[in-house]
């Protein structure tokens, strides 16, 4: 008969260790990290508005519309670096279309 007390113990023991192992899968809660990352995104979209605000000779976006390269030659036109340089929205379709 004490045999059976035995075996009440080991079950309770592995049910122990698997209260254990359960508590040290789950998943930590996030801290500050995830707010660190959503402040990142606000800077990403603001700067997509600011580089959409070029306005485009109506002839020159007709043209990159029906080629499929409004979005880029918006984006292009936008660059501080393309438009110091002079190079203008015809230009920079002839170079997307010569690109491919």
């Amino acid at each position: 008969a004490s045999g059976g007390g035995d075996e009440g113990a080991g079950e309770a023991a592995r049910r122990k260790r698997a209260a254990q192992e359960h508590v040290a899968l789950e998943t930590p809660e996030k801290g500050p990290s995830v707010t660190s990352k959503s402040r990142g995104r606000p800077k990403a979209k603001s700067k997509v508005a600011k580089l959409g605000e070029v306005a485009l000779e109506a002839g020159v976006l007709d043209r990159a519309r029906r080629l499929g390269y409004e979005g880029v030659l918006r984006t292009l036109a936008a660059r501080p670096d393309i438009a110091a340089n002079g190079i203008s929205e015809r230009e920079i379709l002839d170079a997307l279309q010569a690109t491919g």
